[in-house]
């Protein structure tokens, strides 16, 4: 098991580091990491992000994809007013956009020398992102998804696995085996698998309230997996509980959406913060996985080091003494 922590090309993320390869390097170095899963976003500068440091790449994911997969226009038009938004937002006007910019991401991971890369398989509205009363359902996002990625793939020749991540909207949750196996099984390209998030699979249970019932809802919604769990490559190890604030913001949720207010609600649902109770080695131990990440949002440099530390700690079955963060980030 190789351990890892994310970054992404966004300036903010490269400011932490001084845009300097050196400093990410000895950062990772001074908290036993064998390297990144990397988000490109904006253009990869190797002499930033050295590419050596580059097991994974996650792709970049549009939420509300498949109305414009299946050419449903009337709801795109509800969503995004009108058809300049739509082909604004996608970057073209029909679904032949989409396969476009997934190969350039595909080719972009490729680039770097990953040996994997991660995909979201999920599906949501803008406006159900706040009510939870989803247009689709969870076979209908994996079946799309398949589609996808067929297409993607198509003529692609290389050895990079891709990693379907679960998510808690419409798609793959992890909670259904029948579907997840479905979605292996009915993708082409011959190397897969999946990518555990600990964090993403708390979220599908509001009654959540402490990290230690997050974790054997974890193991246990694992075990029904069967033979499936050993699909499993890769674990994003983070903490979510966020149950109150979902069921409270359900109840005065009316449909309408404010995009500016998307992200923010989004973070507010997927905290990812750092596991504390030293029980969470029984995940790991579960799963065995090829791939481990600190997966973390984070202000400043000295944050990360602390999460990184509070989540291996607890690993080893101890707790650190983690107390308020007090940097100026």
């Amino acid at each position: 098991m190789i351990q890892l922590c994310n970054l992404s090309t966004y300036e903010d993320d490269l400011r932490t580091f001084d845009r300097d390869g050196k400093i990410l390097h000895n950062f990772l170095h001074e908290h036993d990491l064998a390297g990144l899963e990397l988000l490109i976003d904006q253009p990869w500068e190797e002499r930033i992000v050295p590419r050596h440091l580059i097991k994974g790449v996650h792709l970049r994911y549009w939420s509300n994809w498949l109305d414009f997969w299946l050419g449903d226009r009337q709801q795109l038009v509800l969503q995004f007013g009108n058809e300049a938004n739509i082909v604004k937002h996608y970057g073209g006007a029909d679904r032949a956009i989409l396969v476009e910019n997934y190969r350039a991401e595909i080719q972009k991971a490729i680039a770097t020398g990953a040996e994997y890369a991660v995909l979201h398989v999920s599906n949501a509205r803008f406006g159900e992102l706040f009510t939870y009363d989803f247009g689709y359902s969870d076979e209908q996002v994996i079946n799309g998804t398949i589609e996808l990625v067929n297409a993607v793939m198509d003529g692609i020749k290389s050895n990079i696995t891709i990693l379907f991540e679960n998510l808690w909207w419409p798609g793959l949750t992890l909670c259904d085996a029948k579907l997840a196996a479905r979605l292996l099984e009915k993708v082409n390209h011959p190397y897969k698998g999946f990518m555990l998030d600990t964090g993403h699979l708390m979220n599908t249970n509001t009654a959540l309230r402490t990290q230690q019932e997050g974790i054997n809802y974890i193991l246990a919604t694992l075990k029904k997996l069967g033979e499936l769990k050993e699909a499993i490559q890769g674990i994003h190890l983070h903490s979510s509980l966020s149950g109150k604030y979902v069921l409270r913001t359900i109840k005065t949720a009316d449909g309408s959406f404010d995009k500016n207010r998307i992200m923010a609600h989004i973070l507010q649902i997927d905290q990812h913060r750092p596991f504390e109770h030293p029980d969470v080695h029984r995940i790991v131990d579960y799963i065995q996985p090829r791939y481990l990440v600190h997966e973390f949002t984070f202000r400043c440099r000295a944050e990360l080091s602390q999460y990184i530390s509070t989540q291996q700690a607890a690993l080893q079955g101890n707790i650190l003494a983690r107390g308020e963060v007090s940097w100026n980030c």
